[in-house]
């Protein structure tokens, strides 16, 4: 009976995959919908839906006020079901998804002051996902330092050249000097120290800065050159 429900419930989710991929617009509607799926006893239909996200939330065909939307509503399920999955392919989904939302939300909350309660569930989500750092597997430590890397971006300031500078680009940049939830002091620490992290683990493994660990090695000459704004 399990095996048939599994079936069934899966070629449901096929067909609204289906569905998106002859019309994008359907996208938004259909993320919420499976949101709860989230927290499906199979593993296997959570990692569809996981995966189901991330295409949506990586898909050029999805516009920028709809994919800020989408992140703003996924993010307090992304990180309940986060900070308790078990399985590690389903985690590297999330972590994939947040490394995509977390600008747009930090872009959200540094525009909008008053928002406590998406600025805690993005808070939460981003200690759900370090805690994965020193799990078992390359694959996921790749997708933390990837995520870390975004952190560290948005929680620094940017250029103050208007030559270098970019209206698209999250940094401190955008946040304002009394914002209540967005301390500038705090979140430029929290990157000093995720970067640190970064190179300490570079340096006591320097076989991830060989061609095969390219995500590695990527990761690193950028955040060099945040350091040195430093």
């Amino acid at each position: 009976m399990a095996d048939q429900a599994l079936a069934a419930r899966s070629a449901q989710l096929e067909q609204a995959k289906a569905l998106v991929e002859a019309d994008a617009s359907y996208f938004p509607q259909i993320v919420v919908g499976v949101l709860p799926v989230f927290d499906d006893p199979f593993v296997e239909l959570r990692r569809w839906v996981a995966d189901f996200v991330l295409l949506a939330m990586s898909s050029r065909k999805l516009g920028t006020e709809d994919k800020q939307e989408l992140a703003l509503k996924c993010l307090e399920k992304l990180s309940d079901s986060t900070a308790n999955e078990q399985d590690i392919t389903t985690a590297k989904s999330f972590i994939q998804i947040t490394t995509i939302i977390y600008p747009i939300v930090f872009r959200h909350v540094a525009n909008n002051p008053q928002s406590m309660k998406l600025w805690k569930n993005l808070s939460d989500l981003k200690s759900a996902i370090l805690r994965f750092w020193d799990a078992e597997g390359e694959g996921l430590r790749i997708c933390c330092v990837k995520f870390a890397q975004r952190v560290i971006t948005a929680q620094s300031l940017g250029s103050k050249d208007p030559r270098l500078a970019n209206k698209e680009d999250v940094s401190l940049n955008i946040v304002i000097a009394d914002h209540p939830l967005l301390i500038e002091r705090d979140l430029n620490a929290e990157a000093q120290a995720l970067l640190d992290r970064i190179i300490l683990v570079l340096q006591e493994r320097p076989a991830y800065a060989n061609p095969s660990a390219l995500p590695w090695s990527v990761a690193a000459d950028n955040l060099i050159v945040i350091r040195y704004s430093w």
